[in-house]
């Protein structure tokens, strides 16, 4: 290779390095439209994303039943990035943050953008006129004007988010020091937070006095209690299976958590779908499965291993997406 090749790879490389430390995507037609668009889903998720200057960001919100005749607003996921940085939160029905997580990863923000290229593509066929059957599904509005429904608009202020998050991790973290000699009730106040409206088993904990004490989602709240009964868990900060769970929720063998999902998807309901992908792909991405390894049970004065069993060793996967 010549010199004249070498130096036209390094600067190839280089780039590819540059523009996935961006996170965006390259497009020969320029800039982005800024846009507003609104689907509601099969299952009756709502979901309106956005691109505005240098921010992309998603609402996914599901309104659930509360009585045959009666429904009210659910959890609600908003996840936003200026296209360097990455957040997402988690509301209940009161706008009061539950959960959170920001971070600053290149991958993480280009997979989130590749979710917006069709609504992109449909943006350029509705400003050049045209409409096809692949953008029905959506309304979009160009943003000309630049301009956010006002209960939009916090989305895209990244700093204030962070912050409003910062200070929910402090609180989470003053209520596990306050009950470190009672970590399983610490972890039971984090885990009360996702308990999801119109359940009774659908967050770690439980609510339900009886077994058989279903929420009015009772397909969502009958995978979710047999999720809660798995035999092989490690609870938040706790040492078990040879593996020290450092999070702040319990984590579970991959068996349990497969059944769950496969639980969600045969229900296949709005809230079944939100809980499914607020735990596979937002909360919960690790379970566990079990190796058998050489563990030491008894050793000399001088540690030489003087006895020895298989033992079952916890090892962290990540789990399926939803």
């Amino acid at each position: 290779m010549t010199m004249k090749c070498e130096l036209l790879t390094i600067l190839l490389i280089i780039f590819k390095v540059l523009d996935a430390s961006q996170g965006m995507w390259n497009d020969a037609d320029g800039d982005k439209p800024n846009f507003l668009s609104l689907q509601v889903l099969e299952d009756n998720e709502r979901e309106r994303r956005f691109h505005l200057g240098q921010v992309t960001a998603v609402e996914t919100s599901v309104d659930w039943e509360i009585g045959p005749n009666s429904t009210h607003r659910g959890l609600i996921l908003r996840q936003m990035t200026d296209g360097k940085r990455f957040i997402q939160l988690i509301y209940d029905s009161n706008w009061e943050l539950v959960d959170c997580e920001y971070l600053r990863n290149a991958n993480m923000v280009r997979d989130f953008l590749k979710k917006f290229r069709h609504d992109f593509d449909c943006v350029k066929l509705l400003v050049s006129g045209r409409r096809t059957a692949e953008c029905s599904n959506a309304t979009y509005r160009l943003l000309s004007d630049g301009h956010l429904p006002s209960d939009l608009s916090p989305l895209t202020n990244y700093r204030h988010l962070r912050l409003e998050c910062h200070r929910l991790h402090n609180r989470i973290k003053k209520v596990v020091r306050r009950q470190r000699q009672d970590l399983l009730n610490s972890d039971r106040v984090k885990r009360n937070l996702f308990l999801f409206p119109g359940t009774n088993w659908c967050g770690s904990g439980s609510s339900a006095r009886k077994f058989n004490e279903l929420g009015y989602n009772a397909a969502t709240d009958r995978c979710c209690r047999d999720h809660d009964l798995c035999p092989h868990t490690v609870e938040a900060f706790t040492h078990k299976y040879g593996f020290f769970n450092y999070r702040f929720h319990t984590i579970s063998h991959c068996d349990c958590d497969e059944r769950f999902r496969a639980c969600l998807k045969l229900a296949n309901t709005a809230t079944a779908n939100l809980v499914g992908k607020l735990f596979f792909n937002i909360v919960q991405t690790k379970c566990f499965l079990f190796k058998l390894e050489d563990m030491c049970m008894k050793r000399s004065w001088w540690g030489k291993c003087l006895k020895s069993e298989k033992e079952k060793i916890a090892h962290v996967q990540d789990s399926l997406s939803y």
